[in-house]
């Protein structure tokens, strides 16, 4: 007997953002600091002894977990995709009743119902993987937009915190530093006052 090959059952977790979205944005940071990491050298070896440096150091994944301005784009994405997530899902269903019906009849149907069911599955399995596909560029997009904006205002709160405070460099992560150069906290309450302001 010809078989059909059912894809398995996925629902797509939109809890799951919250992790994602860290380890996303530390590749972007990551990449960006792969890029100035020649540039921050350069200053380090330029600058005299004579000269003391101001250094802070931003812990990102920190920021990411703890930023409010990240859970609510985390939420945002949930609430905007959760009818699309709900009519993929439903179609998915569908398409699993369509193969239950097809394992269940086909052994007792005829050979003209048998085909004609077998391709009703497999234009079904291709609409759903279709709107699948699209489901996900979707929700791949607006989380890069998300993203982005999100990377844009830590920098400028970075930015303005540094020359606020009169630092020389401050730097995404590091693989050892002092608690007492960590400016993690400064940042996140840069960040909570920005989304107070904009929530009033």
């Amino acid at each position: 007997m010809h078989s059909l090959k059912m894809i398995d059952f996925m629902e797509i977790e939109l809890k799951s953002f919250s992790l994602q979205w860290v380890m996303l944005f530390k590749r972007k940071i990551m990449k960006f600091i792969k890029y100035t990491g020649i540039l921050v050298a350069s200053l380090f070896y330029t600058i005299t002894h004579a000269q003391t440096l101001t250094v802070g150091v931003v812990n990102v994944q920190q920021l990411l977990e703890q930023v409010p301005q990240a859970q609510a784009a985390t939420l945002s994405l949930q609430n905007e995709f959760a009818e699309p997530q709900r009519e993929l899902i439903a179609i998915q269903s569908e398409l699993q009743q369509l193969q239950e019906t097809y394992d269940r009849d086909a052994p007792v149907m005829g050979q003209t119902e048998r085909t004609a069911l077998e391709r009703q599955l497999l234009q079904a399995q291709r609409d759903f993987e279709r709107e699948q596909a699209i489901f996900q560029e979707d929700l791949n997009i607006r989380r890069n937009e998300e993203l982005n904006a999100l990377q844009i205002l830590i920098f400028q709160q970075i930015q303005a915190f540094a020359q606020n405070q009169n630092y020389d460099l401050i730097v995404a992560d590091a693989l050892y530093y002092s608690n007492a150069i960590d400016v993690t906290d400064d940042i996140l309450i840069a960040m909570q006052e920005l989304f107070a302001e904009s929530t009033d």
